[in-house]
């Protein structure tokens, strides 16, 4: 379009040479020659135009080749790094779920280990009481025995005293058995069996040790 411009003095030489009212313009060797030079000048600033845009298209497709093999490896980059960074997602949901299972264990164990503590507390605090009034009981018991103690000792100390004076004014005589056993004058008597008795206190009888009887 910028060379539009070329055509314009070609262009009012041939409309003046096809408008001229001589018909022996036409024979006009300089204004033919001028149309002709006029003409080749055109086409030579057409061609010259060509080159140059053939040049620029080739320059503009080489650029689109380079440009577009830039992109098309930067696209497979950004799709090697996709399936990099989709493996690195999956792993990392790996990691979550098994830390989430890490976590649920966790906290079980937490509320076991927080359930035998409390256990272990109320335990502790029952074994406390139970200790304070065991404590409490053996002090009372070991008051009521030193009390018990000193009634006691002061009574043996009067019985002592007593003891001692009756040993002194007392006289034994020798002891007299009057129911001394006298193997001569025993006679071995037995009854007789009565089996219905035996029967009413579940008595197994055993002549064995009848004979001893």
């Amino acid at each position: 379009m910028r060379k539009i411009g070329a055509f314009a003095p070609a262009v009012s030489a041939f409309t003046a040479l096809a408008t001229s009212d001589d018909a022996t313009t036409y024979y006009d060797a300089d204004a033919v020659e001028r149309v002709r030079a006029l003409f080749q000048k055109v086409r030579d600033e057409v061609n010259s135009a060509f080159d140059s845009y053939t040049q620029a298209e080739q320059a503009a497709i080489e650029l689109y080749k380079k440009t577009r093999a830039q992109l098309v490896n930067h696209l497979a980059d950004l799709k090697a790094d996709e399936q990099t960074l989709r493996n690195h997602l999956d792993e990392m949901n790996n990691c979550v779920h098994q830390e989430g299972q890490v976590q649920a264990s966790a906290t079980k164990k937490k509320e076991r280990n927080q359930g035998l503590l409390d256990d272990a507390t109320d335990l502790c605090e029952t074994q406390e009481n139970q200790y304070a009034q065991a404590t409490a009981a053996r002090k009372e018991e070991l008051r009521v025995l030193a009390e018990l103690r000193g009634i006691v000792e002061k009574r043996y100390a009067q019985f002592s005293k007593g003891a001692a004076h009756r040993a002194d004014v007392d006289e034994f005589k020798a002891h007299e058995n009057a129911s001394e056993y006298a193997g001569d004058n025993y006679n071995k008597q037995g009854g007789e069996f009565n089996a219905a008795g035996a029967a009413s206190a579940n008595y197994e009888r055993n002549e064995e040790l009848e004979r001893f009887l």
